[in-house]
């Protein structure tokens, strides 16, 4: 008996970012195993950073020297950054038994509109950050054949929502907790490898810069912590990126809340590769090593090693995660990893995760976001400044019992092997299909005879392009939608389903060989 094909669609097992830490912990796992072909159509990846995994690797993006209309074609599609224009060239090169994604739900929503569903089972497990998900999010989730999730928070609101929605069981982001651990050396020395005095106190935070992270409250929450205690060893430690396109103007926040002097920000030299921390520089600055202008504030692309990030994390004497909502937060994670006391918003994932470490929880409100309709917290700063100087105030025997017991939970309550067991009992549980050779239907000459705009729709998705499954997905139910109100004519939906007829006849053509296999552009590894 062949091995079951597993294909994943993620980001790139090498990005530094929370999506791209999960492709590699999860993969690396299930081909240990053995069991499983394993394959990954990496996002955000060109084939120039090769990550050496073992598996099979379908880079996303364009390769540097590919023709300019191939960039052009990347570009014209706000969904093909996510896979998107390279789904169906994996899926028929790789033939997958499972296909899994465990991203948002508008990176993923394609996947339900390919012609090829019938062939693979489709696992999902989206972040699910607040309530209520949209509805067409929770109609795409029906629309799979696993729905798992990250927190058992999502999981239960999924099961008790009225959609008829197969959710089964969280599959939790995790730590390394091998990798992240409280260091084997002095507190001292290592402040002093960062230039930061040894009697400071730091509030650490790591983060994207991004809306929903409150940067701005935390920095006036530190500047109030301050004049509270009156103690100018008080440093907020905010690891982030800057500048980003969509994500908070640093400086001018700096300004705004006199807050150059307590702010702490991590440099990575592109030169000599130290990290470091330092007051705000710019977004660049000359580094304090090697005197080079190559120290840069990191992003995903260019971010930390592990063990540079975990020196980081033991600079913290409490850790804060203060967001609108969470999927999760993995920073949280890492840092409890480290012994670091955590505290974050009692909302959402983060609540969930507070519990289960034994943190502290913020108090907040909830207000009505304009652009999803969900509902986000405001967390209340005066409480988070107190329960920072709660931690301040501690006598340094209740700092190790708390750094201890937070290493315990996490320990207890989160791990890669737990999870990574969850899906290798979900995936051995699923029956491969076994359609690979079952060729793709379509009836081009079939008479289109109905009266109302759903009946057309239906009789052609049905009986010319012979793919029901579009029925289920938000895509062909918005076109029924459209055309009822008449915001389309007939002959736009028509052309539109054509298209899905000829892209259909084209996948057939190349799985049964009657062309060259289209994967001229779709250059992989193993």
């Amino acid at each position: 008996m062949r091995k079951k094909r597993i294909l994943m669609v993620g980001e790139n097992n090498s990005a530094k970012s929370g999506f791209g830490l999960y492709t590699r912990e999860i993969l690396s796992r299930l081909h240990k195993t053995g069991k499983y072909e394993i394959a990954e159509l990496s996002c955000f990846n060109n084939g120039t950073n090769d990550s050496n995994v073992p598996w099979k690797v379908y880079p996303n993006m364009p390769f540097p020297d590919d023709p300019p209309e191939l960039q052009k074609a990347y570009g014209s599609d706000g969904a093909n950054p996510f896979g998107k224009w390279r789904f169906d060239q994996t899926v028929l090169h790789f033939r997958p038994d499972i296909v899994f994604d465990i991203r948002d739900f508008w990176m993923l929503e394609y996947e339900s509109l390919s012609l090829l569903r019938p062939y693979f089972h489709w696992v999902i497990a989206p972040t699910v950050d607040s309530l209520p998900q949209q509805l067409n999010w929770m109609q795409t989730f029906t629309t799979a054949d696993t729905v798992l999730a990250h927190t058992d928070w999502a999981i239960d609101h999924m099961k008790n929502s009225s959609y008829n929605i197969n959710a089964v069981t969280s599959v939790s982001d995790s730590v390394d907790t091998n990798m992240f651990s409280p260091i084997n050396y002095s507190a001292t020395f290592n402040r002093a490898q960062h230039f930061i005095p040894q009697e400071s106190f730091i509030i650490g935070s790591v983060m994207r810069n991004q809306k929903r992270k409150l940067i701005p409250s935390l920095f006036k929450i530190i500047k109030n912590v301050r004049e509270k205690t009156q103690n100018n060893n008080v440093f907020l430690y905010l690891h982030t990126s800057y500048p980003e396109s969509s994500g908070w103007d640093i400086p001018t926040l700096l300004n705004e809340y006199q807050a150059y002097n307590f702010v702490l920000f991590t440099y990575y030299c592109h030169g000599c590769s130290k990290a470091y921390a330092s007051l705000f520089k710019g977004a660049s600055t000359r580094c304090c090593f090697c005197g080079n202008k190559k120290a840069h504030l990191p992003n995903v692309s260019k971010g930390l090693s592990d063990p540079q990030l975990k020196n980081i994390y033991n600079l913290f004497d409490v850790y804060v995660q203060y967001a609108i909502c969470e999927g999760l937060g993995i920073p949280q994670l890492e840092a409890a990893s480290c012994g670091v006391p955590i505290c974050s918003v009692d909302y959402s994932a983060m609540s969930e995760v507070t519990t289960k470490l034994e943190g502290d929880k913020i108090p907040y409100v909830l207000f009505k976001e304009l652009e999803t309709g969900a509902l986000r917290a405001i967390p209340d700063d005066d409480a988070t400044v107190d329960v920072i100087i709660k931690h301040i105030q501690q006598s340094s025997d209740e700092k190790k019992q708390n750094k201890k017991q937070i290493r315990k939970n996490i320990i207890d309550h989160y791990s890669w092997d737990k999870t990574a067991e969850k899906y290798i009992k979900i995936f051995d549980s699923i029956k491969p299909k076994n359609m690979w050779n079952v060729p793709l239907r379509v009836n081009p000459s079939f008479h289109v005879k109905a009266k109302s705009h759903r009946d057309m729709v239906t009789t052609i998705v049905k009986n010319v392009i012979q793919s029901p499954h579009l029925l289920r997905t938000t895509k062909i139910q918005e076109m029924i939608k459209n055309l009822d109100e008449g915001n389309v004519s007939r002959e736009k939906i028509q052309k539109n389903l054509e298209d899905f007829l000829n892209h259909k006849i084209l996948l057939e053509k190349i799985r049964s060989k009657q062309v060259e296999d289209s994967t001229k552009y779709l250059r992989y590894g193993e």
